[in-house]
This record gives structure tokens, C-alpha cells and sequence, in this order.
């Protein structure tokens, strides 16, 4: 979704019927993959429309969009003094809970060297971050380790096929290529008659 469906959502948050729905609005903002919009839904956390309570619902989301957690993971890191004294210890721990759906090596290892600062690190969450960090290797090794062998059982299970009009036709996308047409014997202009032609009496 683009910027006009983003504003919508928002809208929506205010007139939420139920702490559901509300729920619901929320977390879709932060599900959106443009980093604009990520950093938008950062922003709009720090506000009073988002409270303490729900704070870590968002942040999750966040964190574990694959296309913005990097961007995430950076406002987090600038802001954490502001994040934990809104959010409280117990948000705070979830969101460090969190971090365990992230699939990211790189960002592991700069969540490992910022939480090991006492001045970061949540007292509550020594567990979970624990839990996290090992959580955030397995899945990342995981995905690198499957990742190509994925790639090839698609090919095996999807592979190109011709169509009827020389084309072929990639069936893991579904774009028809164009193929060289070949010579066909026999057809098509300037090519040998089939048979005799009939002398007319």
C-alpha cells in the first residue's frame, strides 16, 4: 500500500470502535514496507495517540518487516532512552522479546553490543534478549542455508514450458518469451506445394 491508504489507516485509529480494531489499525501501519512510512509509524509511536500499554504492538511489526527493520532497528537504537521511558519496563522487555523475528546477522550482532550497556539493557528482559539473540541466528542461518535450495526446487517444480505459439513461457513468473520461430518443411509462403495441383480440363 502507498501514502493515500497509510493516511487512511490512521484515520481510522481515532474511530476505532473496539480495542481490536484499534489493535488491528495500528499494527497495519507498521506493516507497510515503504521506509517513509516506517519512520512515519515510528513518529506517530511517540505520540499520544499510541499508549504506553500498547506501545510494543507496533514496534514488533516493525522490527520484524523485513523490508524497514533495518531502518527500525536504527530509530530504536537513537531513541531507546525515550522509547523505554514511555513504553515502561515491562513494553520494553517485549520489544526486546521481539527482536527474535529478525533474521539478520548484522543486526544481531549491534543488538548483542548495544543491549551488553548497562545504560541500555531492560534488568527484566536478560532473559529474553537471551532467548532473542538466539532466536535472530537460527532464523537467519536457517533462511541463508534454505534459501538456495528453495530456489532450485522451483525451477524443478515450475520449469519453462512451451506454448502453443513458439513461445516459452517462464512458469515461475508467468511471462511468455519470444522463441525463434523454425523452418517448418512444407508451410507457410514461398514453401513446396503439398501434393499435385489437378489439371483443369
Amino acid at each position: 500500500g502507498g501514502r493515500d491508504l497509510y493516511e487512511l489507516f490512521r484515520a481510522q485509529v481515532a474511530k476505532a470502535a473496539t480495542p481490536e480494531q484499534r489493535d488491528q489499525l495500528v499494527r497495519a501501519l507498521a506493516a507497510f514496507r515503504d521506509p517513509a512510512l516506517a519512520r512515519a509509524t515510528a513518529d506517530y509511536t511517540m505520540t499520544e495517540a499510541v499508549r504506553p500499554q500498547d506501545f510494543w504492538k507496533p514496534w514488533v511489526v516493525l522490527l520484524r518487516n523485513s523490508a524497514v527493520n533495518k531502518d527500525a532497528w536504527a530509530y530504536l537504537k537513537a531513541n531507546w532512552a525515550a522509547i523505554r521511558a514511555k513504553a515502561g519496563p515491562r513494553a520494553a522487555a517485549v520489544i526486546i522479546e521481539g527482536l527474535g523475528g529478525v533474521h539478520d546477522l548484522a543486526i544481531r550482532a549491534e543488538a548483542e553490543a548495544f543491549f551488553s550497556d548497562p545504560a541500555n539493557m531492560e534488568p527484566t528482559a536478560r532473559r529474553a534478549l537471551a532467548q532473542s539473540l538466539e532466536f535472530m541466528a537460527m532464523g537467519a542461518n536457517f533462511e541463508a542455508r534454505e534459501r538456495s535450495a528453495f530456489s532450485a526446487w522451483l525451477k524443478t517444480r515450475y520449469p519453462a514450458s512451451r506454448s502453443r505459439r513458439g513461445r516459452v513461457r517462464d512458469a515461475t513468473v508467468g511471462r511468455p518469451v519470444r522463441h525463434p520461430r523454425r523452418a517448418r518443411s512444407g508451410s507457410g509462403r514461398g514453401g513446396p506445394a503439398r501434393g499435385r495441383r489437378r489439371r483443369r480440363r
